[in-house]
């Protein structure tokens, strides 16, 4: 299934967010292929069980399935804060 997943395009109009961390030591994040046209969101602070836990992904995630779609809307990555006190 992955390796479908992996070679097939997008639906039309979806968004694809990937979530990931430096410190996930059970799916580490840098050795997975990245998705093209997916946003992704790396938390370099966080672990695995971390990553599910902490208010600044459910928000991050929250704000972008909360937006509007955009016809031009294409992936960016960028490191989220690692700031401990806003997890």
């Amino acid at each position: 299934m992955l390796t479908r997943l992996a070679v097939a395009p997008p639906p039309a109009k979806t968004r694809v967010t990937v979530v990931w961390s430096r410190g996930d030591a059970l799916v580490p994040g840098a050795r997975q292929v990245a998705l093209p046209g997916a946003e992704t969101l790396m938390y370099p602070d966080l672990g695995h069980v971390a990553l599910l836990a902490s208010l600044r992904v459910a928000d991050a995630l929250i704000e972008r399935l909360s937006a509007p779609v955009r016809a031009d809307a294409a992936g960016a990555a960028r490191a989220c804060s690692t700031d401990p006190s806003l997890s």
